[in-house]
């Protein structure tokens, strides 16, 4: 069995029915969450002792609105105890907010931000959701 497979089996039996979706592509291991479920599902890779996804690594948006009406919001977890990457994603209707990651990765903190000045995508209980470029706040 595959490194790939073996974690992905072990995500999904932590994520339970949490769990929308997995799937494999190019390398890159993709967990679809639902969006209230979103930090909670990241919290539990964060802290399982069998996983330590405890890095963000990157967190960016994709606008699929043309096609479905919602953007995709994803998030790169690392975990040094298994030496991988993954990818945690969300599907969020146009309008709606989505919960701060910065209680699990203050780092989330800028990438947030800049989610928040390219898409206008809001962060609920984001410590300082302002925009980057522009002098307008949220």
């Amino acid at each position: 069995m595959s490194a790939d497979v073996s974690c992905q089996k072990l995500i999904k039996s932590l994520l339970g029915s949490d769990l929308l979706e997995a799937w494999l592509s190019e390398g890159n291991l993709y967990f679809k969450i639902e969006l209230k479920n979103t930090l909670k599902c990241m919290a539990t890779l964060a802290t399982n002792k069998a996983t330590l996804f405890e890095v963000l690594t990157d967190c960016f948006a994709v606008d699929y609105t043309e096609q479905s009406n919602a953007y995709g919001v994803y998030y790169q977890l690392h975990s040094y105890k298994l030496d991988k990457n993954i990818f945690v994603t969300t599907d969020v209707p146009n309008g709606a907010s989505v919960p701060s990651a910065t209680p699990l990765f203050t780092n989330a903190n800028w990438y947030e931000r800049e989610i928040f000045e390219m898409f206008g995508i809001k962060f609920i209980d984001h410590p300082d959701l302002r925009r980057l470029l522009s002098k307008e706040d949220g």
